[in-house]
């Protein structure tokens, strides 16, 4: 929004320009008035977060999906297999490289 509205500005300064509002003339005045024009529209942009916040918030708590309600408790439910999978083949795996190292000492100490 400050760079289309410091468009605007620069548009009007460069080919509009009535007589009857000579004061718009001058609204790109300098540096100063464009970061003012920055740190307004930003400072609005921040204030308008939460206000989005928490109409979003309102809206799923009256009109939920219940559709994606349900896909999300699906993927946690994957996830938890998938998780216990990989838990179990990583113990699996611990046991055969404990086993190797045990094979490659025994080895070792027997050769002795």
């Amino acid at each position: 929004m400050a760079t289309l509205w410091e468009g605007m500005e620069l548009l009007w300064d460069l080919k509009i320009r009535p007589d009857f509002a000579s004061w718009l003339a001058k609204a790109q005045k300098d540096s100063a008035d464009t970061t003012l024009d920055i740190i307004i529209t930003t400072l609005g942009a921040v204030s308008d977060m939460p206000i989005w916040w928490s109409y979003r918030k309102y809206y799923e708590w009256r009109w939920p999906n219940e559709t994606a309600e349900e896909a999300i408790e699906e993927a946690r439910g994957k996830a938890e297999i998938s998780a216990k999978e990989i838990s179990a083949m990583q113990k699996e795996h611990k046991k055969q490289v404990i086993a190797k190292i045990k094979s490659t000492w025994e080895k070792v100490f027997q050769e002795k």
